[in-house]
């Protein structure tokens, strides 16, 4: 028996595309109402405050109607209502997925390298791209991860030269926080041992101070990514929908995305217009690392519903404004008291992370966010990422 067969997923349960009202009325229909699908002989798991598990389920428009025995639900179908028998299959609730960065267009259209296991497989996959391109394209990917590679170090622009010496590359870590770009990359981008770090970036170096090729953080990757053509606006279309098929697959109905661009939140009306949204986001946009560019996205929001009102019967939401306190553990880069390990028994001199927000007080600055997003009675609200142990209580102390 198939894993999706072991595990049902309640597909009524997935989000109907909005474009009846049906679907937002159903939330509210009468006791009496017919369901037009039926789930008998299950166990269904309601995660209700008892942990009640029933036996069977009444939907109708994409809603669950009811709950409970066999005949009380045989009772609320429809005249041609249709009916699955489980076999006692579990049926869950809809999972909701509350950090996920949206978008597939890199499986679409690059190369992923998440299942890669060590440095030679990631630059074989590199070759064979170069090999279908011509001098000069770009080379993009993502999805590495260190820890995975049996060498346990960073791939660096010393092996993708290797295997494409007159091709730009920019291949993404697996967090988003970090990336390597081969020798060719960091000539465009005119990154060399004497550029500064950005502020809130890093750009590694060797111990003679020339670059690695891995750049940390986005002010540090926005040096080579500002110089990528970006993906046409039918390619990002495409990589949301087929997040939403990877998620409907899986039994996920719903997610946060923590960090959009305008563009990624016109896509997802665009969907919803369509009627292809199969999955409810909750959309948190990037407010930058200023006031001022906070104040812009907040402005960019005042015409959005705010939640818990949604557009689409409840399968968009305009969540608020996301800003940074600091970077992330996986790049060594968040805030914390104590030296970062560059490995597990060695230390990383001078490296405690760093603040993201400006100025150097962060605490002050992100109280002052919050405070203009009240003040102007937004329809917005701000989220901060903290990550190290210093943003938390350093914050404290300016606040």
């Amino acid at each position: 028996m198939s894993r999706a067969a072991r595990l049902l997923l309640l597909a009524a349960l997935l989000p109907r595309s909005p474009g009846s009202s049906r679907a937002g009325a159903s939330a509210q229909a009468a006791p009496t109402a017919s369901a037009e699908l039926v789930l008998l002989n299950g166990k269904v798991i309601t995660v209700d405050t008892r942990d009640t598990v029933a036996q069977a389920v009444a939907i109708r428009d994409g809603k669950i109607l009811a709950i409970g025995t066999n005949d009380e639900i045989r009772k609320r179908a429809a005249k041609d209502a249709r009916v699955l028998d489980l076999h006692g299959l579990m049926v869950t609730p809809g999972l909701i997925d509350t950090h996920c960065h949206f978008d597939e267009t890199t499986v679409l259209y690059g190369l992923v390298l998440s299942e890669v296991v060590n440095v030679g497989d990631a630059l074989e996959l590199v070759r064979q791209k170069v090999a279908q391109l011509k001098p000069g394209e770009w080379v993009l990917g993502a999805g590495w991860d260190e820890s995975k590679l049996a060498e346990l170090r960073y791939l660096y622009a010393s092996d993708l030269d290797q295997v494409a010496p007159n091709n730009p590359v920019w291949l993404l870590h697996t967090t988003g926080h970090y990336g390597v770009a081969n020798s060719q990359a960091l000539r465009l981008a005119k990154i060399t041992a004497e550029t500064k770090d950005p502020p809130a970036g890093t750009i590694d170096r060797d111990s003679r101070g020339n670059p690695t090729g891995v750049l940390k953080e986005d002010p540090a990757m926005g040096l080579v990514a500002g110089l990528i053509p970006p993906p046409r606006h039918e390619q990002k279309k495409n990589g949301v929908l087929r997040m939403m098929a990877d998620f409907n697959r899986e039994g996920m109905t719903a997610a946060k995305d923590p960090g959009i661009e305008p563009e990624r939140w016109d896509i997802y009306r665009e969907l919803l217009g369509e009627n292809k949204a199969t999955v409810r986001i909750f959309a948190l946009f990037l407010g930058g690392t200023t006031l001022d560019s906070a104040r812009a996205t907040l402005a960019r929001l005042q015409g959005q519903p705010r939640p818990p009102s949604a557009l689409g019967a409840g399968m968009l939401l305009a969540g608020g404004v996301k800003m940074f306190m600091d970077g992330s553990a996986g790049a060594r880069t968040a805030w914390v008291y104590d030296l970062w390990f560059r490995k597990s028994t060695e230390l990383e001199a001078g490296n405690t992370g760093y603040p993201a927000l400006e100025p150097t007080r962060p605490g002050r600055r992100a109280s002052s966010f919050s405070r203009t997003a009240s003040a102007r009675s937004s329809p917005a609200r701000m989220r901060i990422w903290r990550c190290g142990t210093a943003t938390s209580t350093r914050s404290r102390q300016t606040t």
